[in-house]
């Protein structure tokens, strides 16, 4: 449970540091700051690459493409394994990639597969 609730407000939060607000659930007290519940999946990113990029130091990256792709592609594998239970094939069918591809990911990444 811990590590999801890292994993979620990692992916979910607001910048590259934790902050109490990025732990706070829906219907678990205190309301999450958050974008509305209605932005689409391209609005919910463009609003958090707007709050991440205001740091000076992120906003000047020359290797800004690699760095937002780092933040999203393993979330995005750890999501679909574990929606497949670890089921490589068709997690690799999902994200639409050859198998070796994924593989290759899974170690570059150190993604735990979980069954």
């Amino acid at each position: 449970e811990l590590e999801n609730a890292l994993q979620r407000a990692a992916v979910l939060g607001a910048g590259p540091l934790l902050t109490p607000a990025d732990f706070a659930f829906p219907g678990a007290g205190a309301p999450r700051a958050a974008e509305p519940a209605d932005l689409s999946f391209e609005e919910a990113v463009r609003h958090h690459l707007t709050r991440y990029l205001q740091q000076p130091a992120l906003a000047e990256a020359g290797d800004l493409y690699a760095l937002v792709l780092g933040h999203v592609e393993k979330p995005l594998i750890e999501f679909v394994l574990d929606r497949t239970r670890g089921n490589q094939l068709k997690a690799a069918e999902i994200l639409g990639i050859n198998r070796n591809t994924l593989r290759k990911r899974i170690a570059d990444l150190h993604v735990t597969v979980k069954k």
